[in-house]
């Protein structure tokens, strides 16, 4: 019997997936509250229409960005980024030059990224990885151990040696469970 293809699927960032669920959250709560409980005698109308326009431009804005409610798909030839509105950029292994690890700074933390890019990476892009741009050329998603061990399943066998010494960069910034 023929083997299935190997895909997996991984949020592009468990973290701002969490934060954008709970401020939409936020925001219908606020919404559904201040529609109800507001003092508005005669314009009650006008605030509804002024609170939903807000809530859509919000929302708009929420679900027109890669980041917030993005998702990958590793498969053994590409990688895939998808997204709610947005065209999928999809990076196909053949192109593919450079394979690490990245790193930017929280509100308390680091969080830590792993990129596949066709052209050199710059080392402030590194230790910023905000300013590492998501394009057909380069794609980066958020470290964990399960997307580690995707990638190290589905690359060819120069980029997944390439993926195995970047565990020393993540050890050296105190990332455990390498």
């Amino acid at each position: 019997m023929p083997e299935a293809p190997k895909k997996h699927r991984f949020l592009y960032s468990a973290y701002i997936f969490s934060l954008t669920v709970f401020l939409m959250a936020a925001a219908l709560i606020a919404s559904i509250w201040m529609m109800i409980a507001a003092p508005v005698a005669d314009d009650r109308g006008v605030l509804i229409a002024l609170i939903l326009g807000i809530d859509l431009l919000l929302f708009g804005a929420l679900f027109s960005s890669r980041e917030t409610l993005g998702w990958y798909t590793i498969t053994e030839d590409s990688i895939s980024l998808h997204a709610p509105f947005r065209r999928t950029l999809t990076l196909r292994y053949e192109d593919v030059q450079y394979v690490g690890a990245g790193r930017n700074f929280l509100s308390v933390n680091y969080a830590y990224w792993l990129y596949l890019s066709c052209d050199r990476v710059p080392v402030e892009q590194l230790e910023d990885m905000r300013r590492f741009q998501l394009t057909k050329r380069g794609l980066r998603i958020a470290y964990s151990r399960k997307a580690f061990a995707a990638l190290m399943d589905c690359l060819p066998e120069d980029l997944a040696m390439q993926l195995d010494r970047s565990r020393t960069t993540l050890r050296a910034w105190g990332v455990k469970d390498v």
